[in-house]
């Protein structure tokens, strides 16, 4: 294994500076020392970015990517850099469902198909869904250890709780954001936030 790591594996999240870049948290803090745990389920930009360059850069993660079905990102090597690590790269919701498909279905996850059935006026059977599996990309326990970072209550920020999770369900949540600069103040603001 090229860099093991757990759950609890320690990853900082402080100011550092890639090139003439600053990259920063959404919440435009840094909380220093943390479990990678932690990072994740919080959305840490920062250890998000870290993470990244460990794994190699943009190459092996655009691949791994695509394995899990995000094949929009197509654009040249390096196209995307370090901030692909934090959304920068746009890809169609269908794309990012269908990967998070392999961490709900523990790594072993089926095409979507919405459509169960569809009937004729007088009731008969056109079309019945059949289950496809595909691919398994994930390990079952590295797909279970990462649903359980993102269903745990105790990993999120503590504002987050009541926003983000519903009494009595169990369920894993990501979240993502992106910032629009506003042209006449400069300042950076929320634009968009995305709930998976």
């Amino acid at each position: 294994m090229k860099n093991p790591l757990t759950i609890d594996s320690p990853i900082y999240d402080l100011a550092f500076t890639i090139g003439k870049d600053k990259p920063n948290n959404a919440d435009g803090t840094f909380k220093g020392l943390m479990p990678i745990k932690l990072a994740l389920a919080g959305s840490r930009n920062i250890p998000a970015i870290k993470m990244l360059m460990m794994a190699g850069g943009e190459g092996p993660i655009k691949q791994f990517l695509q394995k899990l079905g995000i094949v929009s990102l197509d654009m040249s090597p390096d196209h995307y850099g370090y901030p692909l690590a934090i959304g920068s790269a746009e890809i169609p919701m269908y794309e990012l469902v269908t990967a998070y498909t392999h961490l709900s279905a523990m790594g072993t996850p089926a095409e979507i198909n919405p459509i169960l059935e569809i009937r004729a006026a007088d009731g008969s059977i056109l079309y019945k869904k059949q289950v496809k599996q595909r691919e398994q990309v994930i390990p079952t326990g590295v797909a279970f250890l990462l649903w359980k970072i993102l269903s745990d209550n105790s990993n999120l920020p503590a504002s987050w709780i009541q926003k983000f999770t519903i009494p009595g369900l169990t369920m894993a949540t990501k979240t993502g954001t992106t910032n629009v600069v506003d042209p006449k103040t400069k300042e950076k603001l929320p634009r968009d936030g995305w709930l998976v």
